[in-house]
């Protein structure tokens, strides 16, 4: 990784961090007073090493608010070229592989997922 690929991470890295504790509009929802994390580290989710990647995901598995902290991370991703998303970090429990799986869900040989409306049509 070079000194350009590391400075695009950790500011996407702190933007995330940022949605998390402040919300995507910057105003602080009264979910995250409950949040697990309050009194961490920031940089524990940066989860740059396996470790740290462990540690972020069990403080988040123990979260009251845990499902909101990852709706509004995944929702405030969907709003980005896919080349800015989920690079860094661990939010809401989840890693940024794991957020794109979600934005892009693939069969086990790789093969995009349809996604379909709640009335069974495909997407």
């Amino acid at each position: 990784m070079n000194d350009r690929d590391r400075a695009q991470g950790l500011r996407t890295g702190a933007r995330a961090l940022s949605v998390a504790l402040f919300g995507a509009t910057g105003a602080q929802g009264v979910w995250r007073q409950d949040r697990a994390c309050r009194d961490t580290d920031p940089r524990v989710f940066d989860a740059e090493t396996a470790r740290s990647r462990d540690q972020a995901r069990r403080i988040c598995s123990a979260c009251p608010v845990q499902r909101q902290c990852a709706t509004e991370q995944i929702e405030w991703e969907a709003g980005y070229p896919a080349a800015t998303r989920y690079l860094h970090g661990v939010v809401g429990g989840l890693t940024p592989a794991d957020r794109r799986l979600i934005h892009h869900p693939t069969t086990r040989d790789h093969h995009p997922v349809a996604v379909s409306n709640l009335d069974g049509k495909a997407a």
